[in-house]
Formats: structure tokens, C-alpha cells, sequence
């Protein structure tokens, strides 16, 4: 195996283009049959014969070693297993040196899940599969990053943790990396779209870690509870009809209509969520799990006895950042005083769960507390939610509006190179910035002769290199 070289994005557009021949037809946006055996001819030194990963991941670490950089990241591709040895024991390294490692199989096996991150491996896995799993980095479900996949439908672990670890051989997958590739780089209007999703994903999870948990007065905890979840809710909502009820606003108004001592929260949600445009349905631990995934806090409710009140309350001030086990809570006292409980599930991780109380930010961590699972407490979960089809127009135009302007700051720090990438019309085969183009998904509005064609990833692969 030849020692690897750094390549910059204009050695490779050379690369192409010496194997495309430097011309392209102008009425074809596929590779010539002599082009398409030249370029094989040219990588298949490198896709045949052993695989090995051990000796690559030697030269990348050295160069990540020797790196200043503060962002690193490997992006390893293999088809089979490692023919030299075991890499995992790599991982750790690449760990140690702050490096992020996306790796992505590629089989000809049957993937019954080709939109699925994993943050457990499958007992099933092939030792190829098993040993990219491995070699990956984990990260949170909450990032913002990962709000890209959910707008492809992706499924998330309810672990709340995912590993970049992918499988690819279905046609589908592979054709939605491609169409994602060819929203990005050809369309201005999608480029702008995802850039705003994430950046408004950011700001669902600035206001989501930045609510402070509050101190109730008497027995308001639903109302606290319920008003967090209702305003965070509404919160995701850009450019809300009337603004965003402040969470003081809602929690008066659930506690002049039911008092201070207590009330049942599913009823509370029952007739208080549709004044709100809301939804709720209850949900077990997994369908909390997906809900926080997916931004969303959930109302949860748990009963227990004096004696397991005062196990619960002396717990946490023993151990603020404990995480709570049944053990700890002891089993239910028969003839004892039962009080329930309202609280927010805030954040879910693979081994705890982690909630916002309402008793003020001196209680266990900062006002936060962690259980191991739903058994501990034998929680009840409501997950709030919204639908498209409760959006008035004004707020839909408001977040493509919103998802533009974020894109625009965005995209006037990219480098002229990249907004100017050139893209050839195939109605009137001239060519014109991407950024220039218009349309949607379908259909694409050429700038010169404004006349409307479907958009190929290849093409503009092809005209960026032959041109």
C-alpha cells in the first residue's frame, strides 16, 4: 500500500477532468462510454484485492497526530473486513487525538434497516460490520447536525447517543445520498433550506438546555409541568400567530382554573392542549426517548408513598448528580399516603433519563435529576406535539422566510469558488452559477433561457469537471 498523500479539491476536478478527456457534450449529461472505462481503469487499483484498514489507519493517525487543527475528522469507507490485523484497537487513538470517525460499509448483503443508526451493535453483524461499528464515533441525538437525517425520515436509537456508523447496498439509501449531494451543491433554494433547519434546530436546543427549572407554590407542579412543555412546544413554531405565550402566562392560567392542590395532568392536557393548537398522546419510555430525538419535552407523572418520598428527596441531596435506581426508592408501603408528581423529560442518554422538576434550582442537580428508567418510578409519559396541519399560512411562510435569511448569512461567508460552482442547462447549454438556478426538488428554472428542466447530480458533477 502506497503512503497516502493530502489532496486538495483541486487536485481531484483535475483528476476528472484528465479522465473525462477535458471535453464534454453538450447535449449529454452522462460519461461517455470511453470516459466511464478510463475513469474505472483508474481506480481499480484501489477497490480490488486486500483491505488494509490497519496500515491506513497508521498513516491517518500520524497525520492527525501531527495535526494543530482543532476539528479532525476520518471518513472511512471499506467493503469488507480488514485483511491485516484487528483495527479497533485504533479507535481508542483516534478518540485520544479528538478525531470524529464516519464510516460507512459497503455489501452486498441485505440491509432490512438502510435508514438506522445504531448505538448498540446487532448480535448479527458480520466482524466486517462489527469492526466498523466500533471504529466509530458516538454522538448525541440533540445535535443539530443530526436534524438533517430526521428531515430524511432516519431513525434515530432511543438511546438518545447514535454511532456514524452506516451501511450502504439499497438503491433507495444510495439514491438519497446522491439526491441529498445534488440538493446541496445545485440548488440554491434547498442549500438555504437545510442551513436554516439546523440553524433553527440550534436555536430549539438553545431554548430548550436554557429553560431554568422554576419553584412551584402548593400543589402546581401539573401546571409547571404542563406550561414548560406547552411553551417550548410553541416555541418551535417561527413566527407564531400572536407570539409565544410566556410560561408564566400559561402556568396562571392552568393554576386559576384548577388551584394549588393538585390535579390530574392528563385531564389538564386534555382540554388545555387544543387552546393552544397542541397535541398530546401518552407514550412509553421508547416513544419518550424518540420524542426528545426529536426535540420535543415530555410531560411525565409518578406516584409514590411518604416513605418513598422522603428515600427520593434524601437521594438526591446525598447525590445531586446520582442516578436513581429502584433500589434506592424501596418497594411501595401498604395504608401510606400516595402523592403524585408532574414533571419534564429534558434529555435521555443510553444508561438514564434526565428530567426538569419544579422544586427550584437548589434541588438534586441544578433543579435536573437523573433516573436509570421508567421502572424506577413507574412513570407515565405525554408527549406534546404539533402537525403541519395546525400551522396557519403566515407561520409556514414565516419559517421558509426565517430558513432563508439564516442560509443567506450563511452563504455570503462561502467562498466565491463554491457559490459560483457551474452548472450547464440542458435546455440551452449554457452554463451559470448554481446559485443562479431556481425551482424546487422536481423541477429547476435555468437563469439565461428560464426555461424549466429536471436537475441531475451527475450533471453538475460532470460539467465541474470537464469544463
Amino acid at each position: 500500500m502506497a503512503k497516502p498523500q493530502i489532496k486538495s479539491f483541486q487536485s481531484t476536478v483535475n483528476l476528472l477532468k484528465r479522465i473525462a478527456g477535458g471535453t464534454s457534450s453538450s447535449t449529454s449529461h452522462l460519461f461517455a462510454p470511453e470516459q466511464l472505462s478510463n475513469l474505472v481503469d483508474s481506480i481499480e487499483p484501489f477497490i480490488y484485492g486486500s483491505t488494509p484498514m490497519c496500515e491506513a489507519l497508521t498513516y491517518a493517525l500520524k497525520i492527525f497526530s501531527s495535526s494543530t487543527d482543532q476539528l479532525k475528522v476520518l471518513f472511512l469507507i471499506s467493503d469488507g473486513k480488514s485483511t491485516d490485523g484487528d483495527p479497533v484497537r485504533f479507535a481508542k487513538q483516534l478518540h485520544d487525538n479528538n478525531v470524529i470517525v464516519f464510516s460507512c460499509l459497503l455489501t452486498s448483503e441485505n440491509i432490512s434497516h438502510p435508514r438506522r443508526l445504531y448505538y448498540e451493535p446487532d448480535g448479527r453483524w458480520t466482524e466486517a460490520q462489527q469492526q466498523m461499528f466500533q471504529l466509530s464515533s458516538t454522538v448525541e441525538n440533540t445535535h443539530s447536525a443530526m436534524s438533517i437525517l430526521l428531515e430524511q425520515k432516519w431513525e434515530l436509537p432511543a438511546s438518545g447517543h447514535s454511532r456514524l456508523f452506516i451501511q450502504a447496498n439499497h438503491p433507495d439509501v444510495i439514491n438519497e445520498y446522491s439526491n441529498l449531494v445534488q440538493q446541496i451543491t445545485e440548488r440554491n433554494d434547498i442549500l438555504l433550506n437545510i442551513i436554516g433547519r439546523v440553524s433553527l434546530d440550534m436555536y430549539i436546543n438553545v431554548a430548550n438546555s436554557g429553560f431554568e427549572p422554576k419553584l412551584q407554590r402548593g400543589g402546581t407542579c401539573y401546571a409547571y409541568a404542563v406550561a414548560a412543555v406547552f411553551h417550548l412546544a410553541m416555541r418551535r413554531i417561527e413566527g407564531r400567530e400572536n407570539g409565544v405565550p410566556d410560561f408564566s402566562d400559561i402556568c396562571q392560567k392552568l393554576i386559576n382554573e384548577y388551584g394549588k392542590e393538585g390535579a390530574v395532568t392528563k385531564n389538564v392536557l386534555n382540554i388545555w392542549a387544543p387552546k393552544y393548537r397542541l397535541h398530546y398522546k401518552e407514550v412509553d419510555e421508547l416513544g419518550a426517548r424518540q420524542a426528545v430525538n426529536q426535540r420535543r419535552p415530555v410531560v411525565a407523572t409518578f406516584r409514590l408513598d411518604e416513605k418513598q418520598w422522603d428515600n427520593f428527596s434524601m437521594f438526591y441531596k446525598n447525590q445531586p448528580q446520582g442516578v436513581l435506581e429502584s433500589k434506592d426508592i424501596g418497594a411501595s408501603n401498604v395504608g401510606m399516603k400516595i402523592d403524585g408528581h408532574a414533571i419534564v423529560l429534558m434529555k435521555c442518554d443510553p444508561t438514564s433519563l434526565t428530567f426538569m422538576n419544579s422544586w427550584g434550582t437548589d434541588f438534586a442537580d441544578g433543579g435536573f435529576f437523573r433516573v436509570r428508567n421508567q421502572a424506577v418510578l413507574n412513570l407515565q409519559y405525554y408527549d406534546v406535539y404539533w402537525t403541519l396541519n395546525d400551522l396557519k399560512q403566515s407561520e409556514i411562510v414565516a419559517f421558509t422566510t426565517k430558513s432563508n435569511e439564516k442560509g443567506q448569512d450563511i452563504l455570503r461567508n462561502l467562498p466565491k469558488s463554491i457559490q459560483n460552482l457551474p452548472y450547464k442547462c440542458p435546455k440551452c447549454h449554457r452554463s451559470s452559477p448554481a446559485i443562479m438556478f431556481t425551482g424546487h426538488l422536481i423541477e429547476a428554472e435555468c437563469p439565461q433561457c428560464q426555461q424549466r428542466f429536471k436537475p441531475t447530480a451527475l450533471g453538475i458533477v460532470l460539467n465541474l469537471y470537464t469544463l
